[in-house]
């Protein structure tokens, strides 16, 4: 067993007041969440293994590098198999030998390939493959509304964890278009 300990520190000058912190942030609520799915891992290996979902592969599509690091790790640590792809300026380099189950995209891309084009360059290369959108929206733009079967805002990984696995058991035990390994 093992046991994860993350602390969170703000430095300040000497005879100054605390600063004030917002614990709705981002990253407090990540911490969160790690926390919560170590402990269900460590359940599910103590009581005999992962679920059926941890033989999903994801597609992380993003811009941001870091972005890609954090929704890659958050898609392992809830059991699925992660694989990311970085979207440049006027491209998404797209994996060319692996077949997916899920694409997490997200909408607000900097460059001159918006989500909708990443999107519609995604289906023509994995067709019937759910595409959930991912952005700081209150909604689904809609533009991209055609291409996404799912929306799920920033800084909700429990939801996008629900969301997969939502589109996940919709497709059935045996219509899994992801590699069996």
């Amino acid at each position: 067993m093992f046991v994860v300990v993350i602390f969170v520190t703000i430095d300040r000058q000497p005879g100054t007041q605390p600063m004030h912190l917002n614990v709705r942030s981002t990253f407090l609520q990540l911490c969160r969440f790690a926390i919560h799915v170590l402990a269900r891992t460590c359940f599910e290996i103590l009581c005999g293994g992962f679920s059926m979902q941890s033989r999903a592969s994801i597609l992380v599509v993003d811009d941001d590098p870091v972005h890609l690091r954090i929704y890659g790790w958050i898609m392992n640590a809830a059991g699925f198999r992660a694989v990311t792809a970085q979207v440049h300026s006027d491209e998404v380099c797209l994996p060319d030998e692996d077949v997916f189950d899920v694409v997490v995209l997200d909408y607000r891309l900097t460059g001159a390939l918006t989500a909708v084009e990443a999107a519609r360059r995604i289906g023509r290369k994995f067709p019937n493959v759910p595409i959930v959108i991912l952005s700081d929206m209150f909604e689904m733009p809609d533009d991209i509304a055609p291409y996404a079967r799912k929306f799920v805002r920033k800084g909700e990984p429990e939801k996008l964890i629900a969301t997969i696995s939502g589109l996940l058991a919709d497709r059935g035990p045996n219509s899994s278009g992801g590699d069996p390994r």
